[in-house]
């Protein structure tokens, strides 16, 4: 079993930065060209470059520059920083729901049979790691669903 999910940054409900943004960026810093950028990612010039604005204003920091003879668009050191920053959230993330993966594979006669032999170790184990999942996605879905593990157990 894989858990998917998607990751991104807001602030009062509006979006700072995510894949989309990230992809964006690292073709801007490849292309050196919001135009090529766009193009690259099949978007219009004006809608990469209303992304780019609005992550810029709310993050209250430049993501690029230009060099002013003609030499294209660079990305800053802080768009870089959020780049690598986003990269080990990213990274970090999925590598703790692929650790846990398996335990969404328990079926309902384990956690019923477990419930009934008093082995107190997986129905532990699964409640721990469904919570630290609700401290990362915030998601009252998943709350939903620990509630309702919580009362059948």
């Amino acid at each position: 079993m894989k858990i998917r999910y998607k990751l991104w940054l807001e602030r009062n409900e509006k979006t700072i930065f995510g894949k989309g943004r990230e992809d964006l960026l690292r073709s801007i810093d490849e292309l050196q060209s919001l135009y090529a950028a766009a193009r690259k990612l099949k978007m219009s010039y004006r809608a990469a470059w209303g992304r780019l604005k609005a992550s810029e204003a709310r993050l209250g920091v430049k993501l690029t520059y230009s060099d002013g003879h003609g030499k294209g668009l660079h990305l800053t050191p802080e768009a870089k920083e959020l780049l690598e920053k986003f990269d080990r959230l990213e990274h970090d993330v999925g590598s703790f729901l692929n650790d846990y993966a398996g335990i969404f594979s328990v079926s309902k006669t384990k956690i019923r049979n477990a419930a009934e032999n008093k082995n107190f170790k997986d129905i532990k184990v699964l409640k721990i790691c469904l919570l630290a999942l609700l401290a990362l996605a915030e998601d009252y879905n998943v709350m939903t669903f620990v509630d309702a593990c919580s009362t059948a157990l």
